[in-house]
């Protein structure tokens, strides 16, 4: 776990970002079906209110909702997107460590490793 948090050390901002836009995202998420509940609850089951009141309050909740499921899928989509940018990052950071390993490797090492390769 140690080398894994020593991984993640350098990316430490990007994992935090990473943190927070999956918070939002999950936020937004949950917010859609409240949306769904007012417009059902609140406008259409409604009787005690005029019916043009009730249109306009209609129109402007749904235009309200669609641009929260908008603004979920953007959140979304960043948070996916840099989460593999991260992931990238810390992979090339691995390779480039097992690189430097290898090359600092002396020879016979080398050549055991070359060998039990080979064989399998």
């Amino acid at each position: 776990m140690r080398e894994y948090v020593r991984w993640l050390r350098p990316n430490a901002g990007a994992v935090a970002v990473l943190f927070l836009l999956a918070l939002v995202a999950a936020g937004l998420q949950m917010a859609e079906p409240l949306f769904l509940r007012f417009i059902v609850d609140r406008v259409l089951l409604n009787t005690h209110l005029e019916r043009t009141y009730r249109f306009r309050l209609l129109n402007t909740a749904g235009m309200v909702f669609l641009a929260l499921i908008v603004a979920s899928n953007l959140v979304s989509a960043l948070r996916e997107y840099r989460q593999r940018l991260v992931n990238n990052r810390i992979t090339i950071a691995l390779r480039r460590a097992l690189y430097e390993r290898l090359l600092n490797l002396p020879m016979p090492k080398l050549w055991d490793i070359s060998v039990r390769f080979a064989d399998t």
